[in-house]
């Protein structure tokens, strides 16, 4: 499963290619000024699945049913993969930025290293010859979340209040 806006810079077009290659379903979920040339990728394959915008008790359940998430895109950080890992879904994810940061190589997805369509098809090949514990998936996700982050945040914060402290400290001595 694909979940994006469908614009060029997020790379849909690389999913599809690497499913239709591998004769693989691939449902996506989003919307944009690029869907028409996707479609036109897809080749109207029955293995192609554009479902547009859906709301979130539908998206819940297409994450919990997928068999992974595909992220092919250079994103900032980046929820979809969070989101898939807190249904017990591995992603299956470019390499870089916050899909990086998010993904455990190996043990909730599988990382491909380049944008291409023999990259992206060797990490779909791949992760179905591991086991990824969903557990693994959904603590990994919870890393990231609210009450998580404010208490590195808040740790954070006392640490540098120390660091600051002693340096008041050492120059006043």
């Amino acid at each position: 499963m694909v979940v994006s806006r469908l614009v060029k810079h997020k790379r849909v077009d690389l999913a599809i290619r690497a499913c239709l290659k591998l004769n693989k379903k691939l449902i996506i979920v989003g919307s944009g000024r690029y869907q028409n040339q996707l479609k036109k990728i897809a080749k109207n394959s029955s293995l192609i699945i554009f479902l547009g915008q859906v709301g979130e008790k539908r998206l819940l359940k297409l994450y919990q049913n997928c068999s992974a998430l595909i992220c092919p895109q250079l994103e900032d950080f980046g929820l979809t993969s969070l989101e898939a890992q807190a249904c017990g879904k591995p992603v299956i994810g470019f390499n870089q930025g916050g899909t990086k940061e998010t993904v455990i190589n190996g043990k909730t997805g599988v990382l491909f290293n380049y944008q291409t369509i023999d990259s992206s098809t060797k990490a779909i090949i791949k992760l179905e010859s591991i086991k990824i514990n969903p557990t693994d998936c959904q603590k990994n996700a919870s890393r990231f979340s609210r009450s998580s982050f404010m208490i590195d945040f808040k740790n954070q914060v006392q640490h540098l209040w120390r660091l600051h402290q002693s340096q008041i400290t050492l120059k006043t001595s």
